[in-house]
């Protein structure tokens, strides 16, 4: 989606925002363009087509999934953490394909499944929740997916240009105080 002269308000509850700001200079004129490329969470790769110039880049990491409880009455499960948040300058010199990855939110749990059920991690990178054994009752949030901006469609670290870390997983509980925050 292509947006023009329009500021974007932080929002973490859609915090699956990548925001590429394009800085262009035309000419010798001290005339200066400016648009806004927004990507949301779709579970797959994204791609933009951009001219040589310097951007701006800021990206959100998926939230964690919150954990649960037997005795949400005793005990209150721990929250999934917020993503992380980074930005910074790119600047190209020819025209260039960039591949955005939005990283998903981790899936909350709660008692339905029973303890070997594990909540899954959000895309691209978001660390499944377990509690450590098959017969425990500790129920728990998947971490949330990394967002990240490529040079190349593939899984290699050095092509990565930014990346912002996805939220921990919630811890949870079959009924004592053993929960914890992401």
């Amino acid at each position: 989606k292509k947006m023009k002269n329009k500021k974007m308000k932080i929002n973490y509850n859609k915090q699956f925002r990548l925001i590429l700001l394009y800085l262009i200079m035309i000419g010798f004129s001290k005339l200066q363009s400016q648009s806004t490329y927004t990507f949301n969470y779709t579970g797959s790769v994204q791609t933009v087509s951009l001219l040589p110039g310097s951007y701006s880049i800021q990206c959100w990491g998926g939230n964690g999934g919150n954990g649960g409880t037997t005795s949400p009455s005793l005990v209150q499960p721990g929250v999934g953490g917020l993503g992380g948040y980074s930005s910074g300058i790119y600047t190209l010199t020819s025209t260039s394909t960039l591949y955005v990855y939005v990283g998903g939110v981790g899936q909350s749990n709660n008692t339905v499944g029973g303890p070997t059920v594990n909540a899954l991690g959000g895309w691209n990178g978001g660390g499944g929740g377990f509690a450590g054994n098959t017969s425990s009752t500790y129920y728990k949030g998947g971490g949330g997916g990394g967002t990240d901006v490529r040079t190349t469609n593939n899984t290699t670290y050095s092509n990565r240009i930014i990346v912002a870390g996805g939220g921990g997983g919630g811890g949870g509980s079959s009924g004592t105080a053993y929960t914890g925050s992401g």
